[in-house]
C-alpha cells in the first residue's frame, strides 16, 4: 500500500488543552443522534472523528486537572498511557488496539481523499 500525504496538522506543540479543539460543538452529540444528514451523506467525516477526539481529551484533561497546566502532547499522551493501564486491568491488548486504530486512520484519511469516497 502506498502511504498517502496525511492531512495538514497544526502545529500544537506546547498548546494548552481547550475548548477550541473542538471545532464544531455539535459533532461531539452520537453520530445517530445527527439524523440522515444531506442528501449523499454516507456517514462521519474525520473533521467529526477529531472533534470526537477532542471532546474526549478536554473530559480527560478536565476531570485530572491537566486542563489547567499541560500541552496537547503531555495530555493526550497520559491519557494513552492511562488507556494501557485500563486495557491491563480489563485483560485487553492494547497494542492490537493501538494497530487496529492505525488500520482504521488509514482506511479513513483513504476514503476521504477519493473523490467517489471509497478506498483504493
Amino acid at each position: 500500500m502506498v502511504r498517502k500525504k496525511k492531512p495538514d496538522v497544526p502545529d500544537t506543540f506546547g498548546q494548552p488543552i481547550t475548548e477550541a479543539m473542538v471545532r464544531d460543538p455539535a459533532n461531539v452529540r452520537d453520530f445517530e443522534d445527527k439524523g440522515p444528514g444531506p442528501l449523499g451523506y454516507t456517514g462521519p467525516k474525520n473533521a467529526d472523528r477529531a472533534d470526537w477526539a477532542a471532546a474526549a481529551v478536554l473530559k480527560f484533561a478536565t476531570v485530572t486537572g491537566m486542563i489547567e497546566n499541560e500541552d496537547a502532547e503531555t495530555t493526550i499522551g497520559d491519557l494513552l498511557a492511562d488507556l494501557m493501564h485500563l486495557c491491563d486491568r480489563e485483560g485487553v491488548d492494547f497494542h492490537t488496539c493501538v494497530a487496529r486504530a492505525s488500520d482504521h486512520y488509514e482506511e479513513e484519511v483513504s476514503e476521504e481523499e477519493n473523490d467517489d469516497g471509497t478506498a483504493e
